[in-house]
């Protein structure tokens, strides 16, 4: 399974690999340096935001190692098992095996 950047990890990421060195102050983003040498790094938790054409509310996504929350205002939320349902076809939100996890992931989305 692929992990999940985001954009704001560009600018640690090229300065480590200009300098070798992570940026002083860095209030967003991390390097992913180490996932493209192929170390394993804790699972990071990167956001989307969805904005297009034919889209009337907000619409905000969170991506957690295999886990993906999906909130969009005035509908249901989805949360999916990326290891398990990569097509995303099985909404687990409100399972309540996956419970702690949602309502950890819809804390931090909110």
């Amino acid at each position: 399974m692929e992990k999940p950047g985001s954009l704001v990890d560009i600018m640690p990421t090229l300065v480590k690999l200009g300098s070798g060195e992570e940026p002083v102050q860095v209030r967003d983003g991390a390097s992913l340096v180490g996932l493209l040498e192929g170390r394993p790094e804790p699972d990071r938790m990167v956001f989307s935001e969805l904005h297009a054409e034919g889209v009337h509310t907000t619409c905000v996504m969170a991506r957690q190692g295999d886990l993906k929350y999906i909130h969009t205002t005035g509908f249901a939320p989805q949360l999916y098992d990326l290891a398990r349902d990569p097509n995303e076809w099985e909404n687990l939100a409100g399972a309540a095996s996956y419970a702690d996890d949602e309502a950890r992931m819809a804390q931090l989305v909110a």
